[in-house]
């Protein structure tokens, strides 16, 4: 089976980019995006409200065997 994305040749800034170009055109007020080594943060003020969005970063480790015993 082929991995998501795995043959992807756009960067995350040109991803970042054409996100906030978006937001621009569709009336965000504000935006920002920001990282530690636990989650990622995106938000962005939209019609008088504060958008955030939280993800957690995944450790690789956890995932290089899968539940049933399968190497990813």
């Amino acid at each position: 089976m082929a991995r998501y994305a795995a043959h992807t040749t756009v960067s995350a800034q040109k991803s970042r980019q054409a996100l906030e170009t978006l937001l621009l055109r569709e009336g965000a007020s504000s935006f920002a995006f920001g990282w530690n080594t636990t989650h990622d943060t995106l938000q962005f003020g939209w019609h008088e409200r504060l958008i955030r969005f939280t993800l957690p970063r995944v450790d690789p480790e956890a995932y290089r065997v899968s539940p049933a015993g399968r190497r990813r």
